[in-house]
């Protein structure tokens, strides 16, 4: 299984609220190992909600659209190659 497939049976399958929770507190606990000497109220001003907010979103919608492409190319599997000229290439797979 390639890591698109895989990222993307891992991204549809929790909700998007683990997703934020596991963002935000990783991207926390990732930061205190990088700087221990930083306490929660200056790594706080540096990962906030927001943030962690985007960059869930991001990823969430980013396998989402990757499914709806997947699918619209899989359905048009047979006519793309006549379509766009490139007969000589095996799109099947």
């Amino acid at each position: 299984m390639g890591f698109a497939k895989l990222y993307i049976l891992i991204i549809r399958g929790t909700p998007m609220m683990v997703q934020g929770m596991i963002v935000f507190f990783g991207g926390f606990a990732i930061l205190k190992a990088q700087h221990p000497g930083m306490s929660t109220t200056e790594i706080n001003a540096i990962w906030t909600t927001f943030n962690a907010g985007l960059i869930t979103i991001s990823l969430n919608s980013t396998a989402y659209l990757a499914e709806v492409l997947r699918g619209g190319i899989s359905a048009n599997r047979r006519c793309s190659p006549y379509l766009l000229r490139y007969s000589n290439i095996d799109w099947r797979g």
